[in-house]
């Protein structure tokens, strides 16, 4: 069982990291080289020793690449038992990515001696690459397909419309808000508390309450974890189509 989860997180690790498409927020063209630069950087390492020589920095750089690339995959294999597939932990491949970026460079070093041809190089497979990932990078489908980004991004719109420091949301991820100096509750706090959140409506001790709910199509009803008692007396104000299975729905509290 745990060698199959290793395998499949290694097999998704390498799906990823590789993945030229662009859909995930990785270089995956530029990954490939880099890995192709570490390959070379290997034989000529190899091929130096037998010859008797050695270069520090070279070394250094493979000794870096190996442990980045080591720490990285323990970091696959096990964490969440080896299967990495939620776009939040994209983070985790930070530092091998800085390394496959910078080896391609080092690698071209090794072989040309004059550095302004090897300027010239870089300089153009940099522009080769960018104009590449530019139009991909503008339409950013990496975050626009992720629903939390798309939802908090909507919440964001709206309240910088309509907020003021005396509000009160009401939603199922209040620390999202929080840091950003809203006050906020979850449904479980808003349904334990409500007779002290309404008196403090009543009292203007909050100006406004909103609540943000996932609306199912089918039955026009709030998925079981957002729903919040029916004291609660709300008012639609905004809507946003998220999926053909819910919607987000954003209601004011009436006093």
């Amino acid at each position: 069982m745990g060698r199959g989860l290793k395998l499949f997180g290694l097999r998704i690790f390498f799906k990823y990291i590789v993945n030229p498409s662009g859909q995930l927020g990785y270089a995956g063209i530029v990954n490939m080289i880099g890995m192709l630069a570490i390959l070379g950087l290997g034989f000529q390492w190899v091929w130096q020793r037998q010859g008797g020589l050695l270069d520090g920095r070279k070394k250094v750089l493979l000794i870096c690449s190996a442990m980045s690339l080591m720490a990285l995959l323990s970091i696959v294999l096990f964490y969440q038992g080896g299967i990495d597939d939620h776009p939040l932990n994209g983070r985790l491949y930070l530092p091998i990515l800085v390394v496959l970026s910078l080896a391609p460079v080092y690698f071209l070093n090794t072989l040309l001696n004059d550095k302004n041809k090897l300027a010239i190089i870089v300089f153009i497979l940099s522009l080769v690459v960018f104009v590449f990932y530019h139009p991909i990078a503008v339409e950013d489908k990496l975050t626009n397909n992720l629903m939390i980004i798309r939802e908090y991004r909507y919440v964001d719109d709206f309240l910088k419309k309509h907020a003021d420091k005396n509000m009160l949301v009401i939603c199922g991820r209040p620390g999202q808000l929080i840091v950003s100096n809203v006050g906020a509750v979850s449904y479980k706090t808003a349904n334990n508390e409500i007779d002290s959140i309404l008196t403090q409506l009543k009292n203007h001790l909050f100006s406004k309450i909103y609540v943000i709910q996932q609306i199912t199509y089918s039955n026009l009803a709030p998925y079981e974890d957002n729903v919040i008692d029916h004291r609660y007396q709300l008012n639609s104000v905004d809507e946003l189509q998220e999926t053909g299975a819910y919607f987000l729905r954003i209601s004011q509290v009436m006093n």
